[in-house]
């Protein structure tokens, strides 16, 4: 498994030479916490990635400058999970599988009850 990252180069004459790095070694973290790299999405607001992992039917959120694992959710229910996107501008996650399944997770807050 390997995690790679490069900048989109700034200007039309350099999209000739990108260079990717790899920030962290995936093949370190336990392979109970996850054993293949299925799908990969962004989180501009705090700068990580969710991994996607079909093999171990979980998502985690990385760091991807060091890979610090910032937490796991189990998702038991996808079979073949094979992409992670977010939807909306509230940060709803849909993951695709075969065979032309899909699941929505909705971010929902604590509300405070009166």
């Amino acid at each position: 498994m390997e995690f790679y990252f490069f900048q989109r180069p700034s200007s039309k004459e350099n999209f000739l030479s990108i260079n990717p790095t790899i920030p962290f070694n995936a093949e370190d973290w336990n392979l109970s916490v996850m054993t293949d790299l299925s799908g990969i999405t962004f989180d501009n607001r705090s700068g990580r990635v969710l991994i996607l992992s079909d093999e171990s039917r979980k998502i985690i959120d990385v760091d991807f400058i060091n890979g610090e694992i910032m937490g796991l959710l189990s998702i038991p229910e996808m079979t073949q999970a094979e992409g992670i996107s977010f939807y909306n501008n509230l940060y709803d996650i849909i993951i695709v599988s075969e065979p032309n399944f899909y699941s929505k997770y909705k971010y929902l807050r604590n509300k405070k009850k009166y």
